[in-house]
């Protein structure tokens, strides 16, 4: 018999789940029987177990629809591409960039965090650092991210309050807002000094791409915003 080493009542879930995907406004018992030709009782007893680990759910109507498992499987999956396709990116910029260090850097748990890096001592190693965070309101990672994260830059804001780890740098709150906004206009935060070059360009999904070297860099902005705009359109096609 064709695929008899297969778990038959598995194969049936699964073709639940195909169906109530092909129909999202959802599907009734009887119209589920109808088409898959299972016997009610079977029917409802595996509708049940995916049930129970919310892979499916039944709506006040008494239609199945998908559950949240299943959305949450996707972003992880989702999750996981987006993830590679940024650690491609920051070999590819590495070869642009040699002498910089690139970072993927996003807010979580009310901290600044670098999600990724990739530096010039290693540059065919992409890094995920378990404990590399940027202080807020200095680095222009922090800036970016406060200024285009509002939701999760207020929350760091309130653990970070400006008239404690802001006003030294800034003077005033207001002169501080006015900074975001004008970042959140141009999409990025520049600083270049006489010891260093640093360029942070605000990403989709809360996250910044930064650049960084310990020397001044001339003319080097419009490079930066060339290489992040390619980032957008490989890894989110924008």
């Amino acid at each position: 018999m064709p695929h008899s080493d297969l778990v038959q009542s598995l194969l049936k879930g699964l073709d639940i789940l195909q169906l109530i995907s092909s129909n999202p406004e959802g599907m009734r018992l009887n119209e589920l029987a109808g088409i898959s030709k299972l016997k009610k009782p079977t029917l409802h007893n595996l509708l049940r177990t995916l049930a129970a680990r919310d892979f499916v759910t039944k709506d006040p109507l008494n239609r199945y629809r998908l559950g949240d498992t299943l959305l949450q499987i996707a972003q992880a999956a989702g999750k996981n591409d987006i993830e590679e396709s940024l650690r491609k990116e920051l070999l590819r910029l590495a070869a642009l960039f040699p002498d910089h260090v690139i970072t993927f850097s996003t807010i979580r748990n009310s901290r600044i965090k670098c999600i990724m890096r990739i530096s010039p001592d290693q540059p065919e190693v992409v890094q995920k650092p378990a404990e590399q965070f940027f202080m807020p309101y200095t680095s222009v990672t922090a800036i970016a991210l406060q200024a285009a994260s509002r939701e999760l830059g207020a929350e760091l804001e309130k653990h970070f309050p400006f008239d404690e780890f802001g006003i030294g740098k800034w003077g005033s709150e207001e002169k501080f807002k006015q900074l975001k906004q004008q970042v959140l206009k141009d999409g990025f935060c520049c600083q270049i000094t006489s010891k260093r070059s640093a360029a942070a360009f605000i990403m989709p999904d809360n996250l910044v791409l930064g650049f960084s070297i310990p020397r001044p860099m001339v003319n080097i902005l419009d490079r930066y915003s060339a290489a992040a705009r390619e980032v957008r359109r490989a890894v989110w096609k924008k």
